[in-house]
């Protein structure tokens, strides 16, 4: 039900082109509500490309860049969860 509401949340802020902290805020909220719900490979997945799409997000602001070693350090997390060694790796060397 939480999950729900957060994603009509950013559903608006989107809508509303409110790309800043309000919106990156909800889109975390839900990713670390699917992550600790539901350990399904579809939720881990899910939760690990809006922590990499929010980090990737932060690096285009100084000012944020130094936030989003936290969410690439949960993605690549996620990745171990998922049992994907070579996608954790892969991870590391990316980021």
């Amino acid at each position: 039900m939480a999950i729900l509401s957060f994603k009509k949340s950013a559903e608006i802020y989107n809508a509303e082109s409110d790309y800043s902290s309000n919106y990156n805020k909800v889109k975390i909220r839900i990713a670390d509500l699917v992550s600790s719900n539901d350990q399904s490979s579809a939720s881990i997945i899910e939760a690990l490309k809006i922590y990499e799409e929010i980090a990737s997000n932060y690096l285009e602001n100084k000012l944020t860049a130094p936030s989003s070693r936290e969410l690439f350090v949960k993605s690549t997390l996620l990745f171990l969860v998922n049992e994907d060694q070579v996608g954790a790796s892969n991870a590391l060397e990316k980021y």
